[in-house]
This record gives structure tokens, sequence and C-alpha cells, in this order.
């Protein structure tokens, strides 16, 4: 039976009485899922010889009996009560043998395994019977038939006469003969025959009217009147095993503990970490986090506190300074399944500032997206962060060049349709316009692409100044290709913080990397009123188109000493991730200025 479970609580009392003949008390009990079964039921009482043969039956065959059951415990008389009487001649000649109990609730007698082996006792009244039985009326029991061990039992109380009958009843005996009778003995499946184990795997339907009328009586409680179930309300064996993220609204639980192999599902999960960063004094810059869940929120914190207000999954910090930023951060996402912490990200301000070092003209960030200015996608206006409204800007919807990120940060892209056959034939995709800027020392943070021809800097009109960067080449030029006397000592080329070459055609010699950041320090030697730019990725007359991602251009209109360029390129090598490319013996390759 799946539903019905009934314990079968074994304890076998035989009072033996000298005025009660042919018959046996036994006493049992009977539990239903655990719980003590109260009321009237019937019962089937059978004796048999362990092999199958039934040598008594309380009845007809299949004939039961009436028994009240209280709290459990029910008490009989085998052999009496209107049953079958035993004969002293049963015991005698089968030995041993079994009593067999069935239990009828309206759905068929149900065996209550396993059966009880008829011990000694009973044996020894009926050898006792056959020998006494001319000298003793029939079911009589004297003191001489009862063994040392029974007689060593009954708490030293004597009978008046050993001769008389007398009636040997539990008061007479020891509590712990008293305590071995009220055990229960667990009976475990393995313990059982099959068609025992076929009976308890039968569906049984229990009713309310089988039920006692305690059962009865907590079923017909009423509920709280109002409100919902609360923890209080609850015993500590079901708080404890709540769920330690379970979710309390109103003093009601709403989150039931789930298996940690369905929990993993449900609860979020960070699938990009915020990034330690490196900032500069006055500079804009975020953390974020990507994490994966339904319903996530969001609290950021600072060196473990939480910043009030930043819910969101981006953190923005404005005006960096050291004061107020410096510190670790993380994020926990949450949602009612439980909660999820970031790694510690450290974010450090330095104290240097681009626009600390004098005579600075130009300064386009593109990792500052508040400095872009969009049009559908397209950079309209990147504008000036030196402070001196130098905004770079594109009105021709076609010309204006693309904003976006990847892995290495933010970039405004150039592109270039250069193709050869003359410079008229040169015509570039893309490019920015600026107010003439005279350039004395100017740095790039750029990718280039590979175009063979790729002006990053240009001139307006019969100016014919340019900075030119191809696969090959890093040139400058202050009026085209064939200047004449010829090539005449201008600048001084960085790359990546190491010293390359003078003149004219600095001569990269393909050791420009493509679509990679590169960083390029010039120091030009030439004071020339007509050395100044105009366009940002094309040189004059839209010809010679710039090909790549240009990230960051600082441009001085003086010359910078030595102390005051190394500080500009630690900032962009550890802002773009350059540092390893720096030289060895460089004073920021391995701290920020």
């Amino acid at each position: 039976m799946n539903s019905l479970r009934l314990t079968l609580l074994i304890p076998l009392l035989f009072c033996f009485s000298w005025g009660l003949a042919n018959s046996i008390p036994y006493t049992g009990k009977i539990s239903i899922l655990g719980v003590n079964y109260h009321g009237d039921a019937q019962f089937r009482f059978s004796l048999h010889d362990g092999n199958g043969t039934t040598h008594w039956e309380n009845g007809q065959s299949g004939e039961t009996i009436k028994v009240s059951v209280q709290n459990g415990r029910y008490e009989v008389f085998l052999g009496g009560q209107g049953m079958n009487s035993l004969t002293p001649e049963l015991f005698l000649k089968n030995d041993p043998l079994y009593l067999k109990v069935e239990f009828d609730l309206g759905d068929g007698l149900q065996h209550l395994a396993p059966d009880q082996l008829i011990t000694s006792t009973p044996r020894a009244l009926v050898a006792e019977v056959a020998k006494m039985a001319e000298s003793m009326p029939s079911g009589s029991i004297s003191r001489d038939m009862l063994n040392a061990e029974v007689l060593s039992q009954l708490e030293g109380k004597e009978l008046s006469d050993s001769s008389a009958p007398s009636v040997i009843t539990r008061d007479m005996l020891s509590e712990d003969i008293r305590l071995d009778l009220n055990k229960t003995i667990s009976i475990t499946r393995n313990m059982l025959p099959s068609d025992v184990l076929a009976d308890l795997n039968k569906t049984v339907s229990i009713t309310r009217d089988m039920l006692p009328v305690d059962v009865l009586a907590d079923l017909n409680k009423s509920a709280p009147a109002v409100g919902p179930i609360t923890l209080s309300m609850l015993d500590a064996e079901v708080t404890a095993k709540l769920d330690q993220n379970t979710t309390l609204a109103d003093g009601s639980v709403t989150t039931a503990k789930l298996d940690a192999t369905i929990l993993k599902y449900l609860k979020p999960e960070i699938t990009s970490q915020p990034q330690a960063q490196a900032v500069y004094t006055d500079t804009n810059t975020t953390f974020s986090v990507t994490a994966e869940g339904k319903y996530l929120t969001y609290q950021w914190k600072k060196d473990g506190v939480d910043l009030a207000g930043e819910t969101n999954a981006t953190l923005n910090i404005t005006d960096a300074n050291a004061t107020l930023h410096d510190g670790n951060y993380s994020v926990v996402v949450s949602n009612d399944f439980g909660s999820v912490e970031s790694d510690i990200s450290e974010f450090l301000v330095s104290s240097f500032s681009v626009n600390s070092i004098p005579n600075i003209e130009l300064w386009l960030d593109s990792s500052d997206s508040s400095t872009i200015t969009l049009n559908n996608g397209k950079v309209s206006i990147w504008h000036d962060k030196s402070g001196n409204e130098n905004n770079a800007t594109q009105t021709l919807v076609n010309k204006q060049p693309e904003f976006g990120q990847d892995q290495n940060g933010k970039f405004v892209r150039f592109t270039s349709s250069y193709t050869s056959g003359g410079a008229d034939s040169v015509l570039a995709d893309n490019y920015l316009i600026l107010s003439p800027v005279s350039g004395k020392s100017s740095f790039f943070v750029i990718d280039h692409d590979g175009s063979k021809l790729s002006m990053l800097l240009g001139s307006k009109d019969s100016q014919k100044s340019y900075i030119l960067i191809g696969s090959n080449d890093f040139a400058i030029s202050l009026d085209g290709y064939n200047k004449s006397p010829g090539p005449l000592d201008i600048g001084n080329w960085w790359f990546n913080g190491t010293f390359q070459s003078t003149g004219r055609d600095l001569g990269a010699r393909g050791q420009i990397p493509l679509n990679t950041p590169s960083m390029h320090s010039v120091i030009y030697e030439l004071d020339d009123p007509m050395f100044s730019f105009y366009r940002i990725g094309s040189y004059r007359d839209n010809k010679a188109g710039f090909g790549g991602k240009i990230r960051e251009i600082i441009i001085f209109n003086g010359y910078l000493t030595e102390a005051d360029r190394q500080n500009i390129e630690g900032y962009l090598a550890h802002k773009w991730s350059l540092t390893t490319n720096l030289p060895a013996d460089h004073p920021y390759k391995n701290k920020s200025p």
C-alpha cells in the first residue's frame, strides 16, 4: 500500500489464568502513516506452523471479529470472545506455531507482518496441562509449571496458595519486563515476505470516517483569521530549513528553499567584471558590469560601503579627483533568487593633468564620450578638452567619421579610398575640420589600417604642411613632396616612447603595427608660422585620407622639455595599455605620472 502504512507493535502478553480456560490474552498496536489508529475495526487471527498450514482460526474461513482500538492499542483473548477455542493439543503437536494478524479498514484484509512465534510460555502451558490433566481443572497453571526465570521476575510477590488458581497480572511484573512489553519493534521492507510487500504497494484511500476523533479535531481547526503565515508562526525545524536568501515582504515568506542544481540557473551570473583603472584628475570615466539573469538589480560599493543612488549596471565618475574617488569598487547584482558580488576593482586618480603642461592648443580624447557629438552614429563634433574651443567638426554627413569601441577602448574611425594615379585622383572618405592649429609638439595614439598614403593631419589651401603616416612611413612636410632645397631636419620622433629619427622623412620603415594602438611623439625643430593643421584625417582639398582609428591627439604650441614629453607619454601609455611597449628605462614604465 503506497498511501496506507500499518505499523504493528508486537509485544505478546500471555496472562495465564486458571479461571479462564483455553484462551490467551494478546495485546497489539496499530498506527497509520505514523498516526495511532483510533476506533473499531475488523480483525482476523490464525495460528500456522510456518510452512503454510493453518492449525487454528478465530472463526470460519475468512470470518473476522470486531475489535475496539484505543489510541492505537487493542487487546483480545485468543480462543475467547466468541472465537474457536484453543486446545492443549494444539501447542503440544505443533512446534513451533506463529500468530498471524489481519486488519480490515473497509478495503480488504491487510496482513500485519511479520507473524509472531509462540514462545516457550505457551509450550510450557501445554506440557504441564498434559501432565496434570487428571489432577487440575482444564486450563489451570500452577507455580510449579512456571520456570525459574518467570518466577524471579514477579517482583518477589508470593502467591498465597500455590495449589489454588491465581492470575499473573501486569502489576506483578517488574518494570524492565513491562518496558519490554511496551517496546515498538520496527519492521523493514526487506523483512517482509513477497505477499506482504505486494499488499504494502497497494493504494488505500483513507476517508475522514476512518480517522480517529483527535485527528478530525485537528483537521477542523481554523486557520488564522487575519494575515499571512509569518516566521514567528513557524517552528524551529521549519525556519531552519528556509533558504538563507529567502525574501520576506510584509512579514510573509515568498521564496521557498530550492535545490542548488536549480537555483544556479535562477541566480544572477556576472559575465563581464569591472576593470581596475588609473585615471587622471578632472577626467571622466565609468565602471561597468555585465550580468545574466531575470529582473536584475545593481548596487555599487566603494571600499565595501554602498554608494547612494548608484543602482545601474554602469557607474559614472565625473571630474575625477583622488580625495573623492580613490578606492576599491565592486557591484552586487541581485534578483529574487540570490545575489553575487563582482571582483574588487582598484581605482586610482593621478594628480597629473594634461592641461598642466604649458601652451596646450588641442586635446581630442575619444575615451571621453562626453566630448563626442553624434549624428546617427557618426561624429559631427569632436570637442576640444584643452579649453581653447578648437573643436573638430564636420557638417557633411557623408564625410563624418564613425565613433565606436573595441577591446582596446573607444575610437574615432576614418576610412580612406586612396588609389594610385596622382594626387588629383585621391579622395578622402571622411575627415574633420579644425580652426588652424599651430603644432610644435604633437602626440598621437592611433591604429593604422595599412593604407599606403595616409594623411593624419593636413593643411588648408596653399599651405602644404602635413603629417603623413603610411604602412612604411612617418613623415613631416612644410610644402609638399618636393620641398626645395631638399629634406630638412624639422622633427624628432619617438615611437612608443623610444627615439626613432630626425628629419622630414622620419622613416618608420615597417615599424608601425597595423590595427594595433601605437603612440607617436613628435617635437618639431622648425619655428614656421606656416606650419599649422586644418584637417584631421586628410590633406588639403580632401586628398590622401587617413585610414584607421584615432584614439587621442594632443598638440602644444611650444617645444616640450624631455620631462614634459615623458609625462605625456606616461599618461598615454597607462591610459591606453601601452606600458609594455615603453622602453625599460622610461620613468613611467611601471607607474603613471
